[in-house]
């Protein structure tokens, strides 16, 4: 014989109650992990973690600005750099031809009919114009003090009533762009 036990049908429908409101709570707090069909509980993220992630984020952008500057400031520091270097290789090219200008003035005659001297200086007068609105100047040399970085000592003269280290006659002329010496003066020394 079988034996039934009595239940209340209040109890029972309140105890059906419970498990769809126990349910209810799990399915909205757990999501199904598609690829192995378990429940892993959702957490809701928290804003310390939001809050950190925006931080780095805009410290990654703050870098990347950073770096894109310095970029821009070298890129603009290699051109300028460049831009000197080709100004003083030319210039260095041209400086020849302006020691042979020089010589054809200092050799033409005092009175040419031709007027040949005349052009000559003035096409000497424009190259140097051309050269200073670059930058060039001439070193000082005649009655200054030997310095190396700036003259090159080829004679030295030991019957001089100068100064030993002075600068007694100039041979060649020196160059300097931007206070930079390109071509240091060929230059005769007073000394023993």
């Amino acid at each position: 014989m079988t034996h039934r036990k009595h239940v209340d049908p209040n109890e029972e429908l309140h105890n059906m109650k419970t498990t769809d409101a126990e349910t209810e709570t799990v399915n909205t707090t757990a999501s199904p992990d598609a690829s192995n069909g378990v429940t892993q509980e959702a957490t809701p993220e928290p804003v310390a973690t939001v809050e950190s992630v925006k931080a780095e984020m805009m410290d990654r952008v703050l870098r990347l600005q950073a770096d894109f500057d310095n970029y821009r400031r070298r890129t603009r520091q290699e051109q300028s750099e460049l831009g000197a270097f080709v100004t003083q290789n030319l210039i260095k090219e041209l400086l020849p031809v302006l020691d042979n200008l020089e010589r054809a003035l200092a050799s033409s005659p005092a009175e040419d009919p031709s007027g040949f001297g005349a052009g000559v200086e003035m096409v000497f007068r424009q190259l140097y114009s051309v050269l200073e609105k670059q930058g060039i100047s001439v070193v000082e040399t005649t009655g200054t003090m030997f310095d190396p970085m700036k003259h090159e000592a080829i004679l030295k003269e030991e019957d001089s009533d100068q100064p030993d280290g002075t600068v007694v006659q100039e041979l060649q002329k020196g160059y300097s762009v931007g206070g930079k010496i390109i071509r240091p003066a060929l230059v005769k020394v007073a000394g023993k």
